[in-house]
């Protein structure tokens, strides 16, 4: 597994950033990058350019990134990036916010730049039975207060899988910072990975989805990715596999196929290959059918 934990924070610091997390009203808020997610999952910003832009959307710059006017007062969490972090190399800082079974759905990260970054989480908040992140064909746990590299070019997804509530805060460093270097003071030794040991797929499951393919329309399309999306978070298959199990749906489907086979390869491209810069958003390609 490329992910992996470079550390951990006191609690005591963790606490104290929690709190500021908790005190963030929904304002702080935005829908950036909404078509990645699924439920109530939503990102704050926190640092950014010197513009101080907020709107939650990672962009490539060449000076270090400092706190917007709203994040100003988030001291715990402030002082949590000030003592630990290599700030001259910071880009972003954010707030990754899930709950009520909100995931983010299986991806790839950086697509739509020229250089990437290198990414750092420290979760502030979570639950050890119900939070969640996969890369590849590995479901793991980031503890409370640990920082991990987690490598966003691999097909990675993310979200709790019943009602608790996960924060994650999120550090992107230029794409030249090693993981290491993300951290300039002492961290308390890394514990192993907790890697979650899914079941196997029951041998039902796909092949009644796949039985509904004839009855499956536009209408209903959206709804069925965001089930077989959550797939991969409780048994174990790869995380991008549910490209191939709609794929195979929509050859069979009815009275909207050309429109569904269409999608799964607009999915793809979003998702996996091309990036959202380059490719249709589900908003776009509903207007064209209709149009």
């Amino acid at each position: 597994m490329f992910a992996h934990s470079i550390g951990v924070i006191p609690a005591e610091l963790i606490d104290a950033a929690a709190q500021d997390a908790l005190s963030l009203e929904a304002r702080g808020y935005t829908v950036a990058y909404e078509e990645y997610s699924v439920g109530r999952w939503a990102t704050a910003p926190l640092w950014s350019d010197h513009s101080g832009q907020a709107t939650g959307e990672v962009i490539e710059h060449d000076e270090p990134a400092r706190p917007i006017p709203s994040a100003q007062a988030l001291t715990g969490i402030n002082d949590i990036i000030c003592t630990y972090f290599n700030v001259p190399h910071l880009r972003c800082a954010r707030l990754f916010r899930a709950s009520h079974g909100a995931i983010v759905l299986p991806h790839r990260d950086y697509m739509e730049h020229k250089n990437g970054f290198t990414r750092i989480h420290v979760p502030l908040i979570t639950d050890s039975d119900q939070a969640r992140n996969t890369e590849d064909g590995n479901c793991f746990h980031m503890r409370r207060g640990e920082v991990w590299f987690l490598d966003a070019r691999r097909i990675h997804s993310a979200g709790v899988t019943g009602s608790a509530r996960r924060v994650h805060l999120v550090l992107d460093f230029t794409h030249s910072t090693r993981p290491a270097e993300t951290v300039v003071s002492s961290l308390e030794p890394p514990e192993d990975p907790l890697i979650i040991e899914r079941p196997d797929l029951p041998p039902n499951l796909i092949s009644g989805y796949q039985a509904l393919a004839p009855f499956i329309n536009a209408a209903a399309w959206r709804d069925l990715f965001f089930i077989l999306a959550r797939v991969h978070l409780r048994y174990d298959v790869g995380a991008g596999d549910v490209y191939d199990w709609l794929e195979k749906i929509a050859a069979e489907s009815g009275e909207d196929r050309g429109l569904l086979v269409r999608d799964v390869e607009r999915m793809r491209k979003y998702y996996i290959s091309d990036g959202p810069a380059a490719t249709e958003t589900f908003n776009d390609i509903w207007a064209d059918s209709s149009a």
